[in-house]
C-alpha cells in the first residue's frame, strides 16, 4: 500500500486559504439565513399585528352600526303614513287642477306663444305639443289641454326642487347627506336610518322655530316662489292673486316634503313616458287622443309609488291592482296623470 504523500507547504497554504475561504461563505450563508429568518419574523409580527387592528377596526365598525342602527330604528319622522300622505297628495293635485281654470282672467299668451313656450321647454315633446294644439283650428285654443300642461309644469317644478331634496329645503343638510351617502354606498340600512334621522331632526328645528333653520327655510321658499313664477309669467300676469294662488301651492307641497322623506320605503315618483302602457289602477287618463286608449301619449304628473307596503297600511290590495305596475314591487301610494293615445 503506497505511503501518503506529505503536504507540501503549498499544499498547506491552499489548504487553510480553501478553508478560511469555506467559513466565510458559511458564515455569509449562515448571516443570510439569520437575517431572512428575521426578515420573515418581523413581518409575521407586523401581519399579525396588522390582521388584529383590521379585527378591531371591524369590530369597532360593526358597534357603530349597532349603535347608529339602535338609535336611529324607530324614528318616526312625522305622524303621517302612506293614508295621510295620500290625502296631502290628493289635495295637492286638487289644487293644480284648479290653478289654470281659476286663473283665466289673468291668461296673457297667444295659442303659438303658447305652443312656442311648452316645446321650448319640452323639446322631446316638440311634435306632440303641437299635435295637442292643432286639434281645434286657426288661433282657437282648448284651454283644457292648455291647463293640463300647465299643471304638468307645475308639478314637475315641484317634484324637482321639493320632492326629490335629499331631505327638506336646506341645501347645506342635503348636500352634508349626499356626502355621507356616498360615503356609505352599499350600506342600505345605514342610509335610510341616516336619513330618517336628519328628517326627524329637522322637524324638530321647524317645531321650534329654530331661527337658523326658519331663515333657510323661508329663504328656500321664496327661491322656490321666484322660480315658479318665473315660468308662469310667459303665460299668466303675475299681480298679487295669482302670486298668492302659487304660493299656497308651494306651502302645500312643502308640506309633503318630510313626510315623504320620512318614511322606512322612500316614495318613488314615475314619470310617464310616451308609449308607456296604460296600468288603470295607477293612473288617470286626463284626456284620450283616440277612443279606445292603450298607450301614454304625454304624462302630466308621476305615479306616487312605495317599494313596499305592509298590509295594514296596503289601502289598494287586491287582483286588479297587482295587474301591472310602472315599477316591480311597488305598490302605488297616488296615481299619475296623462294624456293617452
Amino acid at each position: 500500500m503506497p505511503k501518503p504523500q506529505k503536504m507540501t507547504k503549498l499544499d498547506k497554504l491552499a489548504e487553510a486559504e480553501w478553508e478560511a475561504k469555506m467559513d466565510t461563505i458559511n458564515k455569509t450563508y449562515r448571516d443570510n439565513i439569520t437575517r431572512s429568518e428575521e426578515t420573515i419574523q418581523r413581518l409575521k409580527n407586523e401581519c399579525i399585528s396588522r390582521e388584529r387592528e383590521l379585527e378591531d377596526r371591524k369590530t369597532s365598525f360593526r358597534m357603530a352600526q349597532a349603535n347608529l342602527y339602535e338609535a336611529s330604528k324607530m324614528t318616526k319622522v312625522t305622524d303621517d303614513d302612506f293614508s295621510t300622505i295620500q290625502f296631502k297628495l290628493r289635495k295637492l293635485s286638487g289644487k293644480l287642477a284648479n290653478f289654470t281654470p281659476i286663473s283665466k282672467p289673468l291668461f296673457i299668451a297667444t295659442k303659438q306663444e303658447v305652443v312656442d313656450y311648452f316645446q321650448k321647454k319640452w323639446p322631446r315633446d316638440k311634435d306632440r305639443i303641437a299635435e295637442l294644439f292643432n286639434l281645434m283650428p286657426d288661433d282657437k285654443m282648448d284651454y283644457s289641454i292648455f291647463s293640463l300642461l300647465v299643471e304638468r309644469l307645475i308639478i314637475e317644478f315641484i317634484v324637482n326642487n321639493v320632492f326629490l331634496k335629499k331631505i327638506h329645503l336646506d341645501d347645506k343638510i342635503n348636500n352634508s347627506f349626499t356626502a355621507l351617502e356616498k360615503l356609505f354606498a352599499g350600506h342600505d340600512n345605514w342610509v335610510k336610518d341616516l336619513r330618517l334621522k336628519c328628517s326627524r331632526a329637522t322637524v324638530l328645528l321647524i317645531k321650534s322655530n329654530d331661527p337658523s333653520t326658519m331663515s333657510t327655510i323661508d329663504a328656500a321658499l321664496k327661491e322656490l316662489l321666484d322660480g315658479l313664477l318665473e315660468e308662469l309669467r310667459h303665460l299668466f300676469r303675475c299681480d298679487e292673486v295669482l302670486i298668492e294662488r302659487v304660493s299656497k301651492l308651494i306651502e302645500v307641497a312643502v308640506d309633503i316634503s318630510l313626510p315623504i322623506r320620512g318614511q322606512d320605503d322612500l316614495i318613488e315618483m314615475v314619470d310617464l313616458q310616451f308609449n308607456d302602457p296604460i296600468h288603470d289602477h295607477q293612473v288617470k287618463q286626463q284626456h284620450s287622443l283616440s277612443g279606445n286608449a292603450d298607450s301614454i301619449f304625454m304624462g302630466i304628473s308621476p305615479v306616487f309609488l312605495a317599494k313596499s307596503l305592509s298590509d295594514e297600511n296596503d289601502m289598494f290590495e287586491d287582483d286588479e291592482e297587482k295587474a301591472g305596475s310602472y315599477r316591480k314591487d311597488c305598490t302605488l301610494v297616488f296615481k299619475g296623470k296623462a294624456i293617452c293615445n
